[in-house]
């Protein structure tokens, strides 16, 4: 993520104050906001939090699902003329497709207007069957005005609000990445009564002992000096590993190596130059609630 500076983590390592999918559509000078479009309590409003959202890390538009640059310059520009008012304002000026609209309340963007992400789903449902579509020049379609003095969609049903690992997977499936949740998060509870280690006790075990680490799998590597070695990047919500497997292990193990998204990795903690490496014996699948992507092999 550009906007990351070096050592930081990956997006979805958890970290304070999360900010979430970026860009108050109805004001551009919005703080960025955590949360499912809840409004402000007591101790939000505090000067401490509010000076914490003015550094928020905004992730952008452009990233989102079928939004792409273009898309999200559209929008700039409309908003830049008047802040959007609602969602259906948005759809209109910024000439949004049904599916697009929907990816944005999805991604958590339409929270500046109001309501849950499903409420916000709700209405743009609602904007793309009742407001009607028509075709632009490029075939696509794209969210009708309504009719003057309705204001279809706008009031949706009462409607729960996502879990956090709903609302992890929802921010998956629309920018690619959680900034609330790791994956690993919502596996914590099973791995801690388990005995499997976070990533970020390794620190204080002895060189030589054996453990048991889980988290995601980022890259694989297998460069062609290392004699048949494969290095598997293992994250979760504490930080990441290098963890080294032998050409024997990777033969005994490499249907579960190559395609399981997430890992439980058994090995010998080595500390080189104070750099902590898990030498691994044995390796299990780790099932995970919300999809996740890697390197592998460039």
């Amino acid at each position: 993520m550009p906007a990351v500076p070096v050592g930081a983590g990956s997006p979805g390592t958890d970290r304070p104050d999360p900010t979430g999918i970026a860009g108050s559509l109805a004001d551009p000078g919005d703080s960025a906001e955590p949360g499912d479009g809840a409004p402000h309590d007591g101790e939000e409003a505090s000067s401490g939090a509010a000076r914490r959202r003015a550094f928020a890390v905004r992730l952008g538009l452009a990233p989102i699902r079928g939004i792409g640059v273009r898309t999200a310059e559209r929008i700039v520009t409309a908003r830049e003329h008047a802040p959007f008012t609602d969602a259906a304002d948005l759809a209109r000026r910024a000439r949004l497709s049904a599916a697009q609209l929907e990816a944005l309340a999805t991604a958590g963007a339409l929270r500046c207007f109001g309501g849950t992400r499903r409420q916000a789903l709700w209405t743009a449902g609602a904007l793309a069957d009742e407001g009607g579509r028509s075709s632009s020049v490029a075939g696509s379609t794209w969210v009708q005005d309504v009719l003057v003095g309705t204001t279809v969609g706008t009031q949706a049903p009462p409607l729960p609000g996502m879990g956090a690992a709903e609302t992890a997977v929802a921010d998956v499936w629309a920018s690619g990445v959680s900034p609330d949740h790791h994956p690993t998060h919502f596996s914590r509870p099973r791995l801690r009564r388990e005995g499997v280690r976070p990533v970020s006790s390794l620190v204080m075990v002895q060189d030589g002992t054996r453990v048991e680490v889980g988290g995601v799998v980022t890259h694989r590597q297998r460069p062609g000096t290392a004699q048949g070695v494969t290095f598997l990047s293992l994250e979760d919500e504490t930080g990441m590993l290098n963890v080294v497997c032998s050409a024997g292990l990777w033969a005994r193990h490499r249907r579960t190596a190559v395609r399981s998204r997430g890992l439980i990795v058994r090995g010998v903690v080595e500390r080189t130059d104070g750099v902590v490496n898990l030498l691994a014996d044995g390796m299990r699948p780790l099932p995970l609630s919300v999809a996740t992507s890697s390197r592998d092999f460039q």
